[in-house]
């Protein structure tokens, strides 16, 4: 069988609040390689330990190779609600974004993205 990874780059991802000129990680979580045609589950988390800030709203956009990637559906995580544009999904493009009133700490889960590999 053919393995297939792929990976998704975060283009860009604004925080409410300043940040300096420090650096907030943020990455795709869990195991992003899968057999062709086999469902996997990539978490998308923003990483605020060990800062003074906490994440407020977001915004963000993943890029895939769609020749080797497709999306199928996504979930919220723990930040609360998110409001995603799926049209560019068939190019490889994924915007999303969100906010919260309370402000969030630690590993912030944004969402789930479930893609299958082609």
């Amino acid at each position: 069988m053919r393995w297939c990874a792929g990976v998704l780059a975060l283009a860009a991802c604004g925080i409410a609040r300043a940040a300096g000129a420090q650096t907030i990680p943020v990455r795709v979580g869990g195991q992003a390689s899968s057999l062709v045609g086999v469902p996997l589950q990539l978490p998308v988390e923003v990483d605020m330990s060990g800062r003074s800030e906490k994440l407020g709203s977001f915004a963000l956009e993943l890029r895939w190779n769609p020749a080797v990637l497709q999306f199928v559906s996504g979930q919220n995580g723990n930040f609360g609600d998110v409001t995603a544009n799926e049209e560019p999904s068939a190019q490889g493009v994924l915007r999303l974004g969100g906010g919260i009133a309370s402000d969030a700490g630690g590993v912030v889960g944004l969402g789930v993205g479930s893609f299958k590999a082609l």
